[in-house]
């Protein structure tokens, strides 16, 4: 009875999937990465059960296979290359020794990888996923989704990631607070208004143009050596890390309401050629609130910061204030002053980093503030 199970036939409905499994070069059976052989080892023009468990690594890449059934037989498969396929769905819950996955270039909306606990890296770029469920595994290393349709994906329990690729989708928010081991981090080209780096001091290269972002601050990554930045509405901008002569590629144009990009030392940051920037905003080593038009300068002094309880404000320039926000790391607007504006009650927010948003007769200012 065990041998004749052992022997049965998979089913494999696709017929470009079974041609591929039969005919063609797509297994590779002595690990040096390059398919040399097919699957079906003893030439009957079947994929035995036994033959589908000796794969470990197949390679069905750019057969215009529509659907993978069948896979869930080869349950000791360690690397599936399914790319530029035309699957659309794609249930990997039977492969549980899956460690690399590669399925760009499909038409997939639903992937199923939350049995998958080995799997260390995904490459699933260009596809139609509007969701996608990786909480369930913990050894992602490396994960790469760009062009696709999501609005929302949940990192938090991937401590060992140290590459994300979500370029081009539809998210708005992203935590990365339990992703401290973070090293590359591609965001562009989705709706992004808020970020919070301080968790991720590993980062190498940050790409987050292309967004909403009005805030942000690197000051606590100084391994950054490749930052792009551009095409967002930031209003502050710091890359004051104790370690800006590693920065190689930095790009922040198209920035309009940017005036001052806080950095290590002035006169090295104005004779970096390479690093882009608008005409408007000019590097300083303490960007004060403030601007500047042709008839008089507007600053305003915000103090203690670090705050407690209260933050004073002295406005020492000629324009009036006419009202004061503030808004949490996200973005979300938590307080609003529309009078007496010589102070700032700070009492009932939680300890945590905030900016404040001073509007004036002659324009808005912004800045960081921390409560503690």
């Amino acid at each position: 009875m065990c041998n004749l199970a052992y022997s049965q036939i998979v089913n494999i409905p696709d017929a470009n999937f079974k041609n591929a499994l039969v005919n063609e070069n797509v297994v590779d059976f002595d690990g040096d990465g390059n398919p040399e052989s097919d699957a079906d080892t003893n030439n009957d023009g079947e994929i035995q059960v036994s033959e589908a468990e000796a794969v470990v690594w197949l390679f069905a890449r750019a057969e215009e296979i529509v659907s993978l059934e069948g896979i869930e037989s080869f349950i000791n498969i360690e690397s599936l290359n399914c790319s530029q396929n035309l699957i659309t769905t794609l249930d990997l819950s039977q492969n549980l020794k899956l460690e690399r996955l590669s399925c760009f270039f499909n038409d997939i909306t639903n992937l199923n990888v939350t049995q998958n606990s080995n799997l260390k890296e995904i490459y699933c770029d260009f596809n139609e996923l509007t969701s996608i469920d990786v909480t369930q595994n913990p050894n992602l290393e490396q994960i790469r989704f760009s062009n696709n349709q999501l609005t929302t994906i949940d990192f938090s329990q991937n401590i060992n990631l140290r590459d994300i690729n979500v370029n081009s989708n539809n998210l708005v928010s992203l935590d990365l607070s339990q992703n401290t081991n973070l090293e590359i981090l591609c965001f562009n080209q989705n709706n992004l208004s808020a970020i919070d780096l301080t968790e991720n001091p590993d980062l190498v290269i940050l790409d987050v143009a292309f967004n909403q972002l009005i805030n942000l601050d690197v000051s606590e990554n100084p391994n950054i050596t490749k930052l792009w930045c551009n095409n967002n509405r930031l209003m502050n901008l710091s890359i004051q890390n104790g370690n800006n002569t590693s920065l190689l590629i930095f790009n922040a144009e198209n920035n309009p309401n940017l005036n001052c990009i806080q950095v290590d030392d002035e006169a090295y940051a104005n004779s970096q050629t390479g690093w882009i920037k608008d005409l408007t905003a000019d590097y300083s080593e303490n960007c004060v609130l403030g601007l500047n038009d042709e008839e008089h300068i507007v600053q305003i002094i915000l103090y203690p910061n670090p705050a407690n309880s209260i933050i004073y404000i002295e406005n020492t320039g000629g324009a009036a204030i006419e009202a004061i926000e503030v808004y949490d790391i996200l973005g979300a607007r938590v307080l609003t002053k529309t009078t007496n504006f010589d102070q700032l009650d700070i009492s009932q927010l939680k300890n945590d980093i905030f900016f404040i948003k001073i509007n004036t007769t002659k324009g808005n200012l912004t800045q960081k503030f921390i409560k503690e």
